[in-house]
């Protein structure tokens, strides 16, 4: 019950905080999306050992994409504690934006704890990040570049940008609490709560105070096992900014593939992201398959909001593979025997 009272504490204390929402990096497919944002998702999947990567390609289809891409290893450690688990992840993301040639990079340490209880399984987590940012303006032209007397821009002339400094860098904290459980034999429950950028760390290449305001999020993830040979998974997520929200609902239905050897369950999904104060912004469709100890999520948005005219509906393109190792166990033992 300490530990209980612990985390409750740690709930009210930092929900008091003023809020505001700031995230670079997004990835539509849940299994992602949940741990960047919360870091307590890096312990959701059965095993010892997890390493997962994605790559997400946005707006190729109105000028330079948008590329992000992570890695992430996860390990779990057994404590010598009945209940008490502990669990550390490692990760690199690297995001590249448009035609300015913002480049991003960012370094994530995770740790987090969980307790087993006969309430459900209570977890925290820490993600600790360094992220570094530069830009390149070679080949981009401003309105002061262009040249009357040629009839087109000119790089050779002045822009009028003054950057004081052409990268940066700074350390940030993301944190993270959830609660799972069984709650029949058929539903089953895990709910999140995050916090992001508890630092509000400096980020500006001009000389301003441009900071990445606290923010929060909620997640909500659903199973039920009614159906013969088949999983419902309702989700729900929403998250906060400043004048600024996001929800994403919809669904999951995982089928097990009782009779193959290789093929262990296919999970297509649906999802709708929405700004909630403004128009639906995409549908998410796409699926995942798991094979041996493999995982493969390919998914596609849809872009359904006004910047449908110049999209044509097309969104960005996501891919993921998960490759999870359980725990090792035992090898049977025999002792010789002196006769033979």
């Amino acid at each position: 019950m300490r530990i209980l009272t612990f985390f409750c504490t740690l709930f009210i204390a930092l929900i008091s905080s003023t809020f505001g929402y700031s995230q670079d990096v997004h990835y539509s497919q849940r299994l992602v999306l949940d741990r960047e944002r919360n870091p307590t998702f890096f312990n959701h999947f059965d095993g010892k050992w997890q390493v997962y990567s994605a790559y997400r390609q946005q707006w190729a289809a109105i000028g330079e994409p948008f590329v992000s891409s992570t890695a992430n290893l996860v390990r779990k450690i057994k404590s010598g504690r009945k209940g008490l688990n502990f669990f550390a992840a490692a990760g690199f993301t690297n995001d590249q934006s448009g035609d300015v040639k913002l480049d991003m990079n960012q370094v994530a340490l995770v740790f987090g704890a969980e307790m087993k209880t006969q309430y459900g399984t209570f977890e925290a987590a820490l993600n600790n990040q360094w992220v570094g940012k530069s830009i390149n303006l070679n080949g981009v032209t401003f309105p002061e570049q262009y040249d009357r007397s040629i009839g087109r821009f000119n790089e050779q002339l002045a822009s009028g940008e003054n950057l004081p400094a052409n990268s940066l860098s700074f350390f940030n904290f993301n944190f993270g609490l959830s609660w799972e459980k069984q709650l029949n034999p058929l539903w089953g429950l895990r709910g999140g709560f995050s916090l992001s950028n508890l630092l509000e760390p400096e980020e500006s290449l001009f000389d301003e105070d441009n900071r990445k305001n606290r923010g929060y999020g909620l997640q909500f993830l659903g199973t039920y096992s009614g159906f013969k040979g088949k999983t419902l998974e309702p989700y729900l997520a929403y998250y906060r900014a400043k004048g600024a929200s996001e929800l994403v609902l919809g669904s999951a239905l995982r089928f097990y593939a009782l009779k193959s050897d290789l093929v262990q369950a296919i999970k297509p999904f649906l999802y709708v992201r929405s700004g909630v104060d403004r128009v639906t912004d995409a549908l998410i469709i796409g699926s995942r398959i798991e094979l041996l100890n493999f995982d493969l999520g390919l998914s596609y948005d849809v872009n359904v909001s006004e910047l449908e005219l110049a999209t044509q509906n097309r969104g960005s393109f996501e891919v993921s593979l998960v490759y999870t190792l359980d725990y090792l166990k035992p090898k049977i033992r025999r002792l010789p025997c002196e006769r033979y």
